[in-house]
């Protein structure tokens, strides 16, 4: 069994382990590491998806101080898809001949941008595409991955000359499980940041199935037992934490508000353009018509809510330049919208609900040691792991 160490010892190794969606909900209700991480504790998450809960937990800021929140906003004169304006209108079977299907499109303005962050088109529709731009142009993952003068843990591994190995998305998660392993046997680090991912996609088709849930807890509960094992055979102290962004809340009702808003007859662009996540739905407005059209319609909706300006501040998610939209219509916890822009079919399982009204929304973080009181948010999880990183230095 994991013993807890002194965390001023000089010759230990630290190992904090992010694993996407796996919220305390099932945490809690799972044998997970119990047996070696007896130090646990719910987190609160943020409004968003992991596009805003991983650069939250990487420089410890919300999403209006670090400028990361939903993937896509309203933005033309950015747009990396500007250069391919001209195709997106033409009908999908003749876009396919010429080598402009939506992979290729998603596929060369990725390189034609330099863009490194995480990248995909999901289901915006083509001619639409040209109005966007995206807030993760850089692989927020690695040092200078957040713009808008802001520093990631990454940032100041690298400033503080910090010996450390970060082994996350694009990797497989059994490749990041296979080159820590092979770190640790052959030269290891003092501070390691794993990320996988396999769990929010496992959760959002099986999460109502509490056997195949259990399956896919167990596939992490041996990962991490194979490096922990890895760990303790270098002879150091160890140090181990698992964490997560966010949970996973179950589909209970779908709700197709674009055919709604649709029936308005106000037009993209020239009277508003919106962005239908799986959650919520977003709205940069261009006269006031189009504004109170919109907003007496989603006000008589029983499905969400209308997010109020004092709301989203305290949530850190209001940007006072409205980068992010105008209004957001927030859905109620187990509600999507389908269709939405991201697909065609409702997913068994979705987060990124209200944080305070949703159950399932708490994140978690499991140890081999104490954890600190105020470590209470997703966002003390940056300082926190900044204290082990510089306890060497």
């Amino acid at each position: 069994m994991l013993r807890p160490n002194s965390v001023n010892r000089e010759d230990s190794v630290t190992i904090f382990v992010l694993i996407d969606a796996l919220g305390w909900y099932y945490v809690e209700r799972s044998k997970f590491l119990i047996d070696l991480l007896a130090f646990r504790r719910k987190l609160q998450t943020i409004l968003g998806y992991s596009s805003a809960a991983i650069p939250c937990i990487v420089t410890g800021k919300m999403p209006n101080e670090n400028g990361h929140f939903n993937f896509w906003y309203y933005s033309p004169e950015t747009s990396p898809f500007r250069w391919a304006r001209n195709y997106l209108w033409i009908p999908r079977i003749f876009r396919a001949l010429i080598g402009m299907k939506r992979s290729d499109i998603e596929r060369k303005s990725k390189v034609r941008n330099h863009l490194s962050g995480y990248f995909a088109l999901y289901n915006i529709p083509i001619k639409y595409l040209h109005l966007y731009d995206t807030c993760e142009k850089k692989n927020v993952l690695l040092p200078r991955g957040i713009d808008n003068g802001v520093d990631s843990i990454f940032d100041l591994l690298e400033q503080k000359g910090v010996d450390y190995g970060s082994y996350t998305y694009p990797l497989k998660d059994e490749d990041i499980v296979s080159k820590t392993v092979e770190s640790l046997t052959q030269k290891p680090h003092s501070f390691y940041f794993l990320y996988m991912t396999e769990m929010d996609g496992h959760l959002h088709k099986h999460c109502s199935n509490w056997e195949k849930v259990e399956e896919k807890i167990h596939y992490y509960d041996t990962s991490v037992r194979r490096i922990l094992a890895a760990a303790q055979a270098t002879g150091r102290s160890v140090n181990v934490y698992v964490m997560s962004d966010h949970g996973m809340t179950p589909t209970t009702n779908e709700f197709d508000l674009i055919k709604l808003v649709d029936k308005l007859g106000l037009s993209i662009p020239g009277d508003y353009v919106p962005m239908y996540d799986s959650t919520m739905a977003r709205f940069w407005f261009f006269n006031e018509d189009a504004r109170i059209r919109i907003t007496e319609l989603l006000s008589t909706l029983q499905c969400g809510s209308i997010l109020e300006r004092a709301e989203m501040s305290r949530l850190g998610v209001h940007f006072e330049d409205g980068q992010f939209g105008d209004l957001l219509f927030l859905m109620k916890p187990g509600h999507v919208i389908n269709p939405s822009y991201m697909g065609q079919a409702a997913p068994i399982g979705m987060h990124g609900f209200h944080p305070d009204k949703d159950s399932y929304a708490p994140a978690m973080i499991i140890g081999n040691r104490s954890i600190p009181d105020n470590v209470v948010h997703i966002k003390d999880l940056f300082h926190f792991m900044l204290r082990f990183a510089l306890q060497n230095k």
